[in-house]
């Protein structure tokens, strides 16, 4: 099958769109250096999304996201679907040096879609929670 999910990167904590068209998980394939576990903290876990049979795997963050800045370590990880699958939030950490402020932990909110190609994407990630050099994380989206 065509773009079938390779798993030779350590994945972890999948979770299905309450539509269930797709499952977003955590990963590490593509990065150079990682440290930690995928979605658990450390850094270099990137987002994915991939159809339910295992098709159509799609890095949603990485390097060239508008919220990365140059070649400074990151960690995008303990992601959540809004209860009506439009949106993703998740804890975003760039390590940056002391001299630019230190480690920087900020909660993104992002609409999920799909173009008529059957591509998904991120919208413009909207900051939830400011980055600051103080530890904050996701959890799951209340019910209200």
């Amino acid at each position: 099958m065509a773009n079938r999910a390779r798993t030779a990167s350590p994945n972890g904590f999948p979770e299905e769109r309450p539509q269930g068209d797709w499952i977003l998980f955590c990963s590490f394939r593509g990065q150079a250096v990682t440290f930690g576990a995928p979605c658990l903290g450390g850094f270099g876990t990137d987002l994915y999304v991939m159809r339910p049979d295992g098709t159509h795997v799609t890095r949603m963050t990485g390097p060239s996201s508008l919220f990365e800045r140059g070649d400074d370590p990151y960690d995008n990880y303990h992601p959540s679907w809004s209860p009506d699958g439009r949106y993703l939030v998740w804890t975003h950490v760039a390590y940056l040096p002391h001299a630019l402020e230190g480690t920087q932990w900020t909660i993104l909110l992002s609409r999920f879609g799909v173009d008529r190609a059957g591509t998904p994407s991120l919208g413009a990630p909207v900051v939830v929670a400011p980055g600051g050099d103080n530890a904050y994380e996701t959890q799951v989206w209340a019910p209200d």
